[in-house]
């Protein structure tokens, strides 16, 4: 699961869930897709 390995990898997990969000919003706003960015 991606959440799982986030907190396994990651040395700030929240960090990394808010930009991992970010990115996700920022390509939905711009109409371009998620199709690279998993599922959260």
């Amino acid at each position: 699961d991606v959440l799982d390995d986030l907190k396994k990898n990651s040395i700030d997990y929240y960090a990394a869930v808010r930009s991992s969000y970010a990115q996700r919003r920022e390509a939905q706003v711009h109409d371009q897709g998620d199709a690279n960015l998993p599922d959260m």
